[in-house]
């Protein structure tokens, strides 16, 4: 488990390095001067290990199937999946990854056009949202 932790601080610090960072829809525009939302959270998993290099990339449906049973409390290295409601129907919109229990890495929705550190709480969007807490190093 102090081999997950050590990887999760790692995680921590090395997605914080990308805030300024460009941000980009769609998932192939990820190319290390710009990511998308999903693309930050493979790079931060990826840097730190818990990914191995040669792994293909998850997108953002990819990402909450592999992590969606290990549900958590908000804290280092979790990852913040957004839903929203939209005609009537749920859907995955977002994935956020979190720097400590109150603010995270990402880009508020798409609202930023760059990563940005933001509180959770402060996070708002047009319509129902829920969000869902994992903790992959858990």
């Amino acid at each position: 488990m102090a081999d997950n932790e050590e990887k999760r601080k790692r995680a921590v610090e090395y997605v914080q390095r990308w805030i300024g960072t460009g941000f980009c829809k769609d998932m192939e525009c990820s190319d290390g001067t710009k990511f998308s939302c999903s693309g930050i959270v493979e790079e931060a998993l990826k840097g730190c290990g818990l990914h191995h290099r040669n792994e293909p990339f998850y997108k953002l449906l990819g990402l909450y199937k592999k992590y969606k049973e290990k549900k958590s409390s908000p804290g280092p290295g979790c990852l913040v999946f957004w839903f929203i409601q939209k005609d009537g129907k749920e859907k995955l919109e977002h994935v956020d990854i979190m720097i400590n229990e109150e603010y995270l890495i990402g880009t508020c929705m798409g609202c930023e056009t760059t990563m940005t550190a933001v509180k959770m709480n402060h996070i708002s969007y047009q319509g129902k949202l829920r969000r869902e807490i994992v903790d992959p190093f858990s």
